[in-house]
């Protein structure tokens, strides 16, 4: 009689564990999340991606959709609508393909983005582009709550939103703005933060 035990320590042991498919396990759960009705927060988080699964062009995520800490240079095959939309610390260099509508934060920091053109014309709530190469900011949506602007390249506040519900965050930027300069182009609620 053979002895399981045998069989493991042999040298040559024959396979008798089969590993699990795992090449097509996040199309098949992302494929799942969009057959339910995309209700629900959609996670794909840290998973390697350089691109966004096809399934996903043009749906609307009833939940938030975080697609950050990826290998992702483009925003192609995005969802068109979600209820919060990450995509920070990827290596984007445009937003052009993302979601159009934001019912919620959208936050795009630490990528390697140069303009907003191409981003969601409506965000609800938190507008996050810090750590960037933006020089101006033509492509941000007409109001946002709060608007974070960090550690870019700005010398221009072209395109700044006309409204922030909240306040401004624009420290670490080269461009010489005043608070004044800011309130004359947009109509900023609260705090108005500059310097280095």
């Amino acid at each position: 009689m053979i002895k399981l035990k045998d069989i493991l320590l042999e040298n040559d042991a024959p396979n008798i564990f089969v590993p699990r498919r795992t090449d097509d396990r996040l199309e098949r759960y992302v494929k799942q999340f969009v057959k339910k009705g995309c209700i629900g927060n959609l996670i794909l988080t840290s998973k390697g991606l350089k691109v966004l699964p096809k399934i996903l062009k043009g749906v609307t995520i009833y939940g938030y959709f975080s697609c950050y800490f990826n290998e992702l240079t483009t925003l192609e095959n995005s969802p068109a609508e979600a209820y919060g939309f990450f995509c920070d610390n990827n290596k984007l260099v445009s937003l052009e393909g993302g979601p159009k509508i934001v019912r919620g934060s959208f936050n795009c920091s630490n990528n390697n983005l140069v303009s907003l053109e191409g981003g969601p014309k409506i965000v609800t709530d938190n507008y996050i582009c810090s750590n960037n190469k933006l020089t101006s900011l033509k492509g941000a949506p007409e109001s946002v709550l709060n608007f974070d602007c960090i550690n870019n390249q700005l010398t221009s506040l072209e395109g700044i939103p006309k409204v922030i519900n909240g306040s401004i965050l624009l420290q670490k930027n080269p461009g010489d703005f005043t608070i004044e300069q800011v309130r004359k182009m947009s109509n900023v609620k609260k705090n108005v933060y500059l310097g280095l």
